[in-house]
This record gives structure tokens, sequence and C-alpha cells, in this order.
């Protein structure tokens, strides 16, 4: 009796242990948003997750400059500037290439219960950010581009919709039928039948297809111009037309081909290799 005791006494022990150490955790990971005054981000970090799936920290979603991977910067920095009444707001420095800034930013934190609770999980505040060129002649060409490859997909969208609605039907591939009657199905050989059509392979005749009604046979003859003689013909008709192409056109000159306007920068360039501090201001994000 007492042995059950004593192991009754342990077991309560360690339960009491563990839910304190669970709840006395809690807090810990459940941190007051207002209450959070700087962020660091790193572009190869991801965020803490409990109820959704971990983003990365730093993540560009657009802007003239998405294109410039090499460009994006390594690290953010985020400071609490106080709320507006909604939520909190942000300003994020970040050491970039003279060449590019930030541009509109936004700070995503979930939130530990639900996405507006007040409490966000500890760590799990990433960045979306967008990049901009510097120089406005950049942005504009840019943007010029963007608009163009979106028209070109509108126009290709248009084009397969149409293609689909005016397409011609499909032929019919069951076979002609002469004067309103289905075709002669192949007869067995005859040997006294009169042999104006042909035995296929298997050993049937197959006749002619009937005549419409007045209509006399062509005839089997043909009087007019052999095989040779055409050929002959198709021969030097082709030698002399030839020939005078050739004397009126001394080379042949390659058609011209369309090109795509260029762009005014590229992808892949490598900045000017100065850093200098660029910073943007933006709101924050639930999820």
């Amino acid at each position: 009796m007492i042995r059950k005791s004593i192991i009754s006494i342990f077991i309560i022990l360690v339960s009491i242990t563990l839910f304190s150490t669970v709840i006395s955790a809690a807090p810990t990971r459940a941190v007051l948003l207002t209450d959070v005054k700087t962020i660091t981000l790193s572009h190869t970090e991801m965020t803490k997750s409990r109820r959704t799936t971990p983003i990365q920290q730093l993540e560009c979603t657009g802007g003239s400059a998405k294109k410039e991977y090499s460009l994006y910067p390594k690290t953010v920095q985020c400071y609490n500037m106080g709320s507006d009444g909604t939520d909190v707001q942000w300003k994020c420095i970040a050491d970039l290439d003279t060449t590019v800034k930030l541009g509109k930013i936004d700070v995503s934190c979930e939130g530990y219960a639900y996405p507006e609770d007040p409490y966000i999980l500890q760590g799990s505040c990433g960045l979306f950010y967008e990049l901009e060129y510097t120089d406005p002649v950049k942005r504009a060409s840019a943007a010029e581009e963007t608009n163009y490859f979106t028209v070109f997909i509108w126009i290709a969208i248009i084009i397969f919709i149409l293609y689909i609605i005016f397409k011609p039907s499909d032929y019919s591939t069951t076979a002609p039928y002469y004067n309103g009657q289905p075709p002669i199905p192949p007869q067995p050989y005859d040997p006294g039948y009169p042999q104006n059509g042909y035995v296929n392979p298997g050993g049937y005749y197959n006749p002619p297809p009937p005549t419409a009604p007045g209509c006399a046979p062509a005839p089997a003859a043909n009087n007019g111009p052999g095989f040779w003689t055409g050929a002959g013909l198709g021969y030097l008709f082709g030698r002399s037309g030839r020939s005078s192409y050739y004397s009126h056109t001394p080379y042949y000159q390659t058609p011209p081909t369309f090109q795509a306007p260029r762009s005014s920068f590229s992808s892949s360039s490598r900045g000017s290799g100065v850093s200098s501090s660029s910073s943007s201001y933006g709101g924050t994000s639930r999820r």
C-alpha cells in the first residue's frame, strides 16, 4: 500500500514539473508585437513557425530591379517606429549597391494563436520588399518591358481563344456515297465477269464506281501526248525559266528578319561596386 502511494506521488510530481515547464516556456515564445523594437533579418535564414509554414526572412516580391539577383541585400535591420493606430510601422535599412534601393516593404509576422493576435511567435517575422533602380531611366525602361510582356501574353491568349472557337471541324473519314447510295462492297472474283475493274490481292473483284445517269464513261484510250512528251516539255520550260531567273537575279538576297528591341539594361549587371545605406518605411501584415 505504501509502495503504491509513493509511486502515485512520484507520478503527480513529474506531471506538475512537466506542466510547469510547458507553461513557463510558452511566454518566452509569444511576445507582444508592440514590444519588439528591432528585428534583424538574413537572406539565408527561414522564419520560425507554429501555425503556418516558415517563410524566407528576406524575399524580393517585385520592383524594376527584381532580376538583379546579385544586388539583393544580404541583411536588413528593421526598427519599430510606433503604431499608426492600426498596427506597428517599421523603418528598414540595408546596405545596397548605389544602383539600387529599397522600394515598398512589408513586415510579415505570425500571430501566436490566430492571425490578428497582438502576440506574435518570437522569430516569425520576415520582410517582403521591392528592389528599385536609383536611375529613373532604368526604372522607366523596366516598366516599359513589363508592359510589352503583358500585352504579348494577352494577345497570345486571345489568339488561342479565337482558334478554339473558329477552328475548322474535322472532315468525315467515311467513304463517299455515289448517287446517294453506299459504296459497293468487294465481290468475289469471277473469271467470267467483264474485266473492266481490277482484282485486289485478296482475290476479290473491285468494280469501278458507277457513273451518273446519262453520263458516258471516260474513254480508256489516251490520244494526247504521252508521259515522256510531257516530261520533256516540262524540262525545257523549267530550264528556260531558271535561266531567265538567274539572268535577272545576279545574287540571292536574304530576306530581312525581325529582331526584338533590346533592353537598355541587363539583368546580369554587377552594379557600381559601391555600397550605401538604403531605407524604406512600411507596415505590418499578419499570417
